[in-house]
Protein backbone atom coordinates (compact mmCIF):
# COMPACT_ATOMS: atom_id res chain seq x y z
CA UNK A 1 0.00 0.00 0.00
CA UNK A 2 2.90 2.35 0.63
CA UNK A 3 4.07 1.88 -2.95
CA UNK A 4 0.72 2.98 -4.32
CA UNK A 5 0.76 6.11 -2.19
CA UNK A 6 4.28 6.95 -3.37
CA UNK A 7 3.28 6.46 -7.01
CA UNK A 8 0.24 8.69 -6.60
CA UNK A 9 2.30 11.32 -4.83
CA UNK A 10 5.00 11.27 -7.50
CA UNK A 11 2.37 11.25 -10.25
CA UNK A 12 0.59 14.23 -8.70
CA UNK A 13 3.86 16.10 -8.27
CA UNK A 14 4.73 15.36 -11.86
CA UNK A 15 1.43 16.84 -13.03
CA UNK A 16 1.85 19.87 -10.81
CA UNK A 17 5.46 20.23 -11.86
CA UNK A 18 4.56 19.80 -15.54
CA UNK A 19 1.73 22.30 -15.24
CA UNK A 20 4.03 24.78 -13.54
CA UNK A 21 6.60 24.35 -16.31
CA UNK A 22 3.93 25.00 -18.96
CA UNK A 23 2.83 28.11 -17.08
CA UNK A 24 6.43 29.38 -16.93
CA UNK A 25 6.88 28.71 -20.65
CA UNK A 26 3.59 30.47 -21.42
CA UNK A 27 4.66 33.42 -19.27
CA UNK A 28 8.03 33.61 -21.05
CA UNK A 29 6.29 33.46 -24.43
CA UNK A 30 3.92 36.21 -23.35
CA UNK A 31 6.82 38.39 -22.15
CA UNK A 32 8.70 37.79 -25.40
CA UNK A 33 5.59 38.70 -27.39
CA UNK A 34 5.16 41.91 -25.37
CA UNK A 35 8.81 42.85 -25.98
CA UNK A 36 8.47 42.22 -29.70
CA UNK A 37 5.27 44.24 -29.83
CA UNK A 38 6.93 47.15 -28.01
CA UNK A 39 9.95 46.98 -30.31
CA UNK A 40 7.71 46.92 -33.39
CA UNK A 41 5.81 49.90 -32.02
CA UNK A 42 9.07 51.82 -31.46
CA UNK A 43 10.22 50.91 -34.98
CA UNK A 44 6.91 52.11 -36.39
CA UNK A 45 7.27 55.38 -34.48
CA UNK A 46 10.80 55.81 -35.82
CA UNK A 47 9.68 55.02 -39.37
CA UNK A 48 6.79 57.49 -39.08
CA UNK A 49 9.14 60.20 -37.81
CA UNK A 50 11.58 59.51 -40.65
CA UNK A 51 8.75 59.70 -43.17
CA UNK A 52 7.58 63.03 -41.75
CA UNK A 53 11.15 64.35 -41.91
CA UNK A 54 11.53 63.23 -45.52
CA UNK A 55 8.18 64.80 -46.45
CA UNK A 56 9.19 68.06 -44.77
CA UNK A 57 12.53 68.06 -46.59
CA UNK A 58 10.85 67.35 -49.92
CA UNK A 59 8.33 70.14 -49.36
CA UNK A 60 11.09 72.57 -48.38
CA UNK A 61 13.16 71.64 -51.43
CA UNK A 62 10.11 72.04 -53.64
CA UNK A 63 9.40 75.50 -52.22
CA UNK A 64 13.01 76.55 -52.69
CA UNK A 65 12.94 75.35 -56.30
CA UNK A 66 9.72 77.21 -57.04
CA UNK A 67 11.10 80.30 -55.33
CA UNK A 68 14.34 80.19 -57.31
CA UNK A 69 12.44 79.61 -60.56
CA UNK A 70 10.23 82.59 -59.84
CA UNK A 71 13.30 84.77 -59.39
CA UNK A 72 14.84 83.57 -62.66
CA UNK A 73 11.78 84.14 -64.81
CA UNK A 74 12.20 87.28 -66.88
CA UNK A 75 9.81 90.10 -66.22
CA UNK A 76 8.23 91.38 -69.41
CA UNK A 77 9.17 94.98 -70.09
CA UNK A 78 6.01 97.01 -70.36
CA UNK A 79 5.70 100.56 -71.61
CA UNK A 80 5.40 101.76 -67.99
CA UNK A 81 8.71 100.17 -67.08
CA UNK A 82 10.30 101.48 -70.27
CA UNK A 83 9.14 105.04 -69.59
CA UNK A 84 10.30 104.75 -65.96
CA UNK A 85 13.73 103.65 -67.16
CA UNK A 86 13.88 106.62 -69.57
CA UNK A 87 13.09 108.99 -66.71
CA UNK A 88 15.75 107.38 -64.54
CA UNK A 89 18.27 107.64 -67.37
CA UNK A 90 17.50 111.35 -67.76
CA UNK A 91 17.95 111.86 -64.01
CA UNK A 92 21.28 110.05 -64.17
CA UNK A 93 22.45 112.07 -67.20
CA UNK A 94 21.54 115.31 -65.40
CA UNK A 95 23.53 114.20 -62.34
CA UNK A 96 20.49 114.07 -60.07
CA UNK A 97 21.05 110.36 -59.30
CA UNK A 98 24.27 108.39 -59.57
CA UNK A 99 24.98 105.16 -61.50
CA UNK A 100 24.46 102.98 -58.40
CA UNK A 101 21.00 104.43 -57.77
CA UNK A 102 20.12 104.00 -61.44
CA UNK A 103 21.32 100.36 -61.50
CA UNK A 104 19.48 99.52 -58.26
CA UNK A 105 16.20 100.97 -59.49
CA UNK A 106 16.64 99.33 -62.90
CA UNK A 107 17.10 95.92 -61.25
CA UNK A 108 14.04 96.54 -59.12
CA UNK A 109 11.92 97.49 -62.13
CA UNK A 110 13.10 94.52 -64.18
CA UNK A 111 12.69 92.10 -61.26
CA UNK A 112 16.34 91.03 -61.25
Amino acid sequence: MGLIRKSLAIGTLGVVHGSSKKQRMAKKNLEATKKLTEEMSRNNDIAAAQLKTEQFQATTAQRQLVSSQQLKEPVPVTSDIYSELEKLSDLKNKGIINQQDFDAKKKQLLGL
